[in-house]
């Protein structure tokens, strides 16, 4: 019977019996798809008078039948299942118009296709074209149940395939699905670059450009739809589509401008990813889901205005949005993903309603300008580093009706003070003490900390996490209390650390936990537990650069900023902690001739000039790597050696006083130093 009234429209639509086609449609019940299709065509702008006076016709129309489909044989009008007609009769949206099944019941899919149940067991997936030889399919019931979602590429290369029928329930289709089929590479389906089977949009083109507005009436738009379609800048969404699926406009790196639909409920995982020119984006209030990633690196996005119909906000949804400045969460979100907004590096405010029950690992992770955030009562969940990399962050408030959480100081604790979450990072003071209520060090909660020379833990903390106080470049000193029995992976790595002494109390210290340390030359180990060995790795790399491991008491000594060391009867410069910009080193050490340590100066981004005694007899490694402010340096002749990468990353260094013969400066070994090409080096310098 479909197949017959599939003739009939078709027939219609090439004699233009207008009239006929909507008395047929009536006749048959056929979906709501089929009654908006036909609008669209020409036929649909005779009045409602006429429309009514052929319906009366109706019965001697189908009497016709048989003449009609030989007549329509004879015109070349070739009709498939779904309805196209090869003689021209496509809508005017475009795609070939392909019936749904009726609405009163499933149809079973086209025999031989091969299905796999979906997880919840209301349903199927269309994974492949199985054992199915047909060249017309019908994709809509399987077993009893609908079919519900169609695989990526199910039908690659099917050239055979020339006619599908989509039936209603299925709310996704996968990537490339039906790619290089007989009805993909029909280039009478296409209309303006965009492929459709019914209600479904498959593809546009890549070289679609400019503004794209899907047609009325369209339901889902299937993954990579639009990817990578860079031409494409603006895209308008009906209110019939209630799908937008994964990975859609991906890539559409000049993509300013989206309408989404009143009836939309899902954005799709990436549905908008590298979308670089999107700058601002309205998600109604039918959005309840919003995939991971969906709007991740959207770079250019300044504005997003979030519908009360979302429940959560999936993991790395708005991540990487560097323009996007603000964010009003609605009360409708009950969670917020893992890196929800990471590395939306120029969020200044975002308001958290009381609805909010989770926040996600990383959710705000380098939320650069973030400079206060407010914890609603309700939150009863904050994942792993939450705030890390907030550098901004004065003051973490917490709602005093809160039953997990409070803020003591504008750090954030746990309710009964027993674990240090955050800490405010964007405080400016250069001391802290963790109060003796602390028991656990939360993972990252100094992490990244600017400010914070030094830091005392009190003897009731018994665990510090990992990464607790990762790349704290300026921590040089750190009292470790006795009650601590473990520090976590990277705990310490890449601080500032010059001596750190062990508590006895330590038995386990994780991997990578000093690792990056490489101003750390003094290891106290007051742990009968560990075993530690000068350069060993073991340990997580505590003593890696250490100069020497002991139990005594610290032997570093500081001579107006300038600290040393020494050790087997060789003093060493080890690293310097005041703050003027032009330096004279020291001319000597208690009378005697230094060396400059290895990483003595590293990173230190203040110094501008430094002159080198003529005590000092060597220049150790990456000395004074990375001084990106440094430009002049001038170096004794008594100096034998300079250490790999010394100057490595200096890339204002423009000139070298050096105070021996040039002779004499071909002599120093200073093989991989990386002296910058362009610094000048002058000879037997003589000034100060």
């Amino acid at each position: 019977m479909k197949k017959i009234l599939a003739l009939l429209l078709a027939l219609l639509l090439v004699v233009g019996t207008f009239a006929a086609c909507d008395s047929v449609e009536k006749e048959t019940d056929a979906p709501k798809e089929e009654q908006s299709k036909v609008e669209e065509s020409e036929a649909e702008k005779e009045s409602e008078t006429e429309k009514e006076s052929e319906e009366e016709k109706e019965t001697d129309e189908k009497e016709s039948e048989s003449e009609e489909k030989e007549s329509n044989t004879e015109d070349g009008g070739k009709t498939n299942d779904g309805g196209n007609t090869e003689n021209g009769g496509n809508t005017e949206d475009g795609g070939n118009e392909n019936e749904e099944p009726e609405e009163e019941g499933l149809v079973e899919s086209t025999a031989g296709l091969e299905f796999e149940l979906n997880a919840d067991g209301k349903g199927y997936t269309l994974v492949g074209k199985g054992t199915c030889t047909a060249t017309e399919i019908v994709i809509d019931g399987y077993n009893g149940l609908p079919v519900t979602s169609i695989g990526d590429e199910a039908f690659y290369n099917c050239d055979s395939l020339t006619s599908v029928t989509i039936g209603s329930s299925i709310t996704s289709i996968g990537e490339d699905a039906f790619y290089n089929t007989g009805y993909y590479n029909n280039g009478s389906n296409w209309k303006n670059g965009v492929l459709y089977i019914g209600k479904y949009l498959i593809k546009a083109k890549k070289t679609i450009s400019g503004a794209c507005t899907i047609k009325s009436g369209t339901k889902v738009i299937a993954n990579s739809a639009f990817y990578p379609c860079i031409g494409l800048t603006s895209i308008t969404i009906p209110d019939s589509v209630t799908s937008i699926g994964d990975y859609v406009f991906d890539g559409c790196t000049n993509l300013t401008s989206v309408t989404i639909g009143n009836g939309v409920t899902l954005i799709g995982s990436y549905a908008f990813y590298n979308c670089y020119s999107l700058m601002s984006v309205t998600i109604p209030n039918s959005v309840t889901s919003i995939g991971s990633y969906a709007f991740s690196s959207c770079s250019s996005l300044t504005s997003v205005t979030i519908g009360n119909g979302v429940t959560s906000i999936s993991s790395y949804a708005f991540s990487s949005c560097y323009d996007l400045t603000s964010v009003t969460i609605p009360d409708s979100v009950t969670s917020i993903g893992n890196s929800a907004f990471s590395h939306c590096i120029n969020l200044t405010s975002i308001t958290i309603p009381d609805s909010v029950t989770s926040i996600g690992d990383d959710a705000f992770y380098y939320c650069y300008r973030l400079t206060s955030i407010i914890i609603p009562s309700g939150v009863t969940s904050i994942g792993s580093s939450a705030f890390r990399g907030c550098l901004s962050i004065e003051s973490i408030t917490v709602e005093e009706s809160n039953a997990a959480y409070k803020s003591i100081d504008g750090n954030l604790y746990s309710k009964d003070e027993k674990t240090l979450i955050q800490y405010a990072l964007g405080k400016d003071a250069t001391s802290f003490t963790i109060p003796n209520s602390v028991t656990s060090i939360e993972s990252s909660a100094f992490a990244d900390c600017l400010y914070l020379a030094s830091v005392t833990i009190p003897d009731s903390v018994t665990n510090i996490g990992k990464s607790a106080f990762y790349n704290c470049t300026s921590l040089t000193g750190v009292t470790i209390g006795n009650g601590v029995t473990r520090i976590g992976v990277t705990a310490f790595a890449g601080c500032g650390l010059i001596s750190i002494t062990i508590p006895s109390s330590v038995t386990k210290i994780d991997d990578f936990a000093f690792d990056g340390c490489y101003k750390l030359v003094e290891v106290i180990n007051k742990s009968s537990s560990l075993t530690l060995d000068l350069g060993s790795t073991s340990n997580g790399y505590v003593a890696y650069h250490a100069l020497e491991i002991h139990d005594g008491e610290s032997k570093i000594v500081n001579k107006s900023g300038y600290l040393f060391y020494t050790v087997d009867g060789v003093n060493y410069l080890v690293n310097y902690i005041g703050n003027d910009t032009e330096l004279t080193l020291p001319a000597n050490y208690n009378e005697e001739n230094y060396v400059i340590n290895k990483y003595a100066f590293y990173y230190n981004d203040k110094i501008t000039k430094v002159t080198i005694p003529n005590s000092v007899t060597s220049i150790g490694s990456s000395a004074f790597a990375y001084c990106y402010s440094l430009t002049s340096v001038t170096i004794p002749s008594g100096v034998t050696s300079i250490g790999s990468s010394a100057f490595s990353g200096c890339s204002n260094l423009t000139s070298i006083k050096y105070r021996g013969t040039e002779d004499e400066w071909g002599n120093i070994s200073k093989s991989g130093a990386k002296i910058p090409s362009s610094c000048v080096i002058t000879y037997s310098y003589t000034g100060e």
